[in-house]
């Protein structure tokens, strides 16, 4: 009696793992694991180096929201930049005063995957015009666009599709090329 109740749960236990292999890696012919999660017919149908086009729109209403900081620092790409620049640490950075623990302040970083873009792009173009591999003007346009929309993006809700494309984007030219594909649309 005990054989017949082992050899049946032995069975129901291989069937069981017959269906769930045919949802993963092995039906599929496809890995699942680790950074290469796309199937090899989604990778010879995309053209080697180059990545699906999406385009991200996004409505402002009057012209793009600037703030005034208490303390103004200037930007390395000069006063055009600075007003923008500002006003993105100050929307996407909140200190609050903490009276619990060690430390006095804490401070909020709102949508931490484009506040991190902005910053690795503003990183990487402060290194390439000391290498002289940028010239200032095109480094002040793209920045220039990629803090408008960073500082329109803050206050959008709709702005998830665009934050989940920045976190697959490694490189600061990789990050670049998305902020290039976001249309702002004055209304």
């Amino acid at each position: 009696m005990n054989m017949k109740r082992i050899i049946s749960m032995a069975v129901v236990l291989v069937i069981t793992m017959a269906a769930t292999a045919q949802k993963g890696e092995l039906a599929m012919n496809e890995n699942i694991s680790g950074k290469n999660h796309i199937s090899k017919n989604e990778k010879e149908a995309t053209p080697v180096g180059k990545k699906p086009k999406a385009v991200f729109i996004f409505d402002v209403y009057g012209e793009i929201p600037t703030t005034k900081p208490v303390f103004e620092a200037e930007h390395y790409l000069g006063s055009d930049i600075t007003g923008k620049w500002n006003t993105f640490i100050q929307n996407y950075t909140h200190e609050y005063d903490v009276t619990i623990g060690f430390t006095d302040s804490s401070v909020e970083i709102l949508k931490p995957s484009i506040y991190k873009a902005v910053n690795k792009v503003n990183k990487y173009y402060k290194k390439a015009l000391k290498k002289e591999e940028v010239s200032r003007e095109v480094a002040t346009f793209n920045m220039g666009h990629i803090l408008d929309c960073a500082n329109v993006m803050c206050f959008d809700d709709n702005s998830k599709s665009f934050e989940e494309a920045l976190k697959s984007a490694d490189e600061p030219e990789e990050i670049i090329a998305l902020f290039n594909q976001v249309t702002l649309r004055k209304l």
